[in-house]
């Protein structure tokens, strides 16, 4: 047995080339029948594992599924946002007309009062004169709880708007 053994090795160093030709088709079959040659990469939810493609098409899968959860809750909190900047654009646009119906109301009642101040400096102000004079003030001041009542129920409408959305 020592002798055939003996015999095997030496042929083989006299004709090593041949045998490693006919050897490693041999060797690579068998790994590739064991499942030892899978090809393998770095596991993208655990850097320091390797893992085949099975797995690291699950792994890809996961995260995907977690990125699209994450796109989806961003673009809700993004559409709040908007809704609140349009929210808050509104109110802004509501104050100043407000702001400037109040202005040119009280220039109105200035120069309506400035009127009948000078009409009766000159001493030509009738009753009737101060009669239209004070109903042309009752008018004004009408008109501007009018329109601020107007605004605030408009505000009210918008902010019911945005939380039926």
């Amino acid at each position: 047995m020592k002798d055939l053994f003996h015999r095997l090795v030496k042929w083989i160093d006299h004709n090593r080339w041949t045998f490693v030709a006919f050897a490693l088709p041999i060797i690579f079959g068998i790994c590739l029948a064991a499942g030892c040659l899978e090809s393998k990469t770095t596991s993208i939810m655990d850097p320091g594992r390797m893992v085949g493609r099975p797995q690291f098409i699950v792994e890809a899968q996961i995260i995907k599924g977690n990125l699209q959860q994450e796109r989806l809750s961003l673009e809700n909190a993004m559409a709040q946002f908007n809704a609140k900047v349009e929210l808050t654009d509104l109110q802004i646009e509501g104050g100043i007309e407000v702001l400037d119906e109040k202005d040119l109301r009280k220039a109105q009642i200035f120069e309506t009062l400035g009127g009948l101040a000078l009409g009766i400096a000159e001493g030509g102000v009738t009753p009737g004169a101060i009669i239209t004079s004070m109903l042309s003030i009752g008018g004004l001041i009408y008109g501007i709880g009018k329109a601020a009542d107007n605004k605030r129920k408009d505000l009210v409408i918008a902010e019911i708007k945005e939380k039926t959305v």
